[in-house]
């Protein structure tokens, strides 16, 4: 019983309103419903679904609602889709993800990249006098997946190498929230001579203690 009521405690008492601020996304704030967020976007496609919390409590199901933005957003050159998730009809997840892109050589692409990182650290220092926490790493046996079955890739083509991506993150924590930049990249497979790479930036409620929302107050942040 104790530490069912500092489970509570701790799930009533966290804050769970965020407010977005890379390149303002039209005054979105983590914690707003649905029905106001349709009314300062306007969506592509709205997926709704069921979710169980973890594999220790398959019935206990949460509602998700996935919404695909119809506008596309333009960084340092670089073409961004946006998504956002929903719990329970709140929005805890703002994402703006770019699809694979291909450049001639490793230093084009670091040099673009590098242009991403310095406005992503620009507004993280807006948000929090903490140090970016910086992390790389290989990604091991995620398999090799390309085109379409039965059909071989030729010169021309530019797929993920499966034995060599490299997934980069520069992360801020904040209060309640993490401010993500996360890119994966690899030389062409089969040719690589060329480089691809994509990116995702994520503004993104860190707690998983945010599931009983009708429960408890929500109230904005000072950040």
């Amino acid at each position: 019983m104790k530490y069912l009521m500092f489970f509570l405690f701790l799930v009533f008492s966290l804050n769970v309103y965020g407010k977005s601020y890379l390149l303002n996304h039209e005054g979105l704030e983590l914690g707003t419903n649905k029905e106001d967020v349709l009314k300062i976007i306007k969506a592509h496609t709205i997926k709704e679904y069921e979710k169980a919390l973890n594999k220790t409590f398959p019935d206990f199901k949460t509602k998700y609602i996935d919404i695909t933005d119809s506008t596309y957003y333009e960084i340092v050159g670089i073409e961004f889709s946006r998504y956002l998730k929903f719990e329970k009809n709140r929005l805890i997840n703002i994402n703006l993800s770019s699809e694979g892109i291909i450049f001639l050589n490793k230093d084009e692409m670091k040099k673009q990249t590098q242009k991403l990182i310095n406005l992503f650290i620009k507004k993280g220092k807006t948000l929090s006098n903490k140090e970016v926490i910086f992390k790389k790493e290989k990604l091991e046996n995620i398999g090799q997946v390309f085109g379409y079955v039965g059909v071989e890739p030729t010169e021309e083509d530019c797929f993920f190498d499966g034995s060599k991506s490299i997934k980069t993150s520069h992360l801020y924590q904040l209060e309640n929230t993490d401010f993500i930049l996360e890119y994966q990249s690899s030389p062409c497979f089969p040719n690589g001579n060329r480089f691809i790479i994509t990116y995702d930036i994520y503004y993104k409620l860190n707690s998983i203690y945010f599931l009983i929302e009708e429960e408890r107050k929500i109230k904005k942040s000072t950040l």
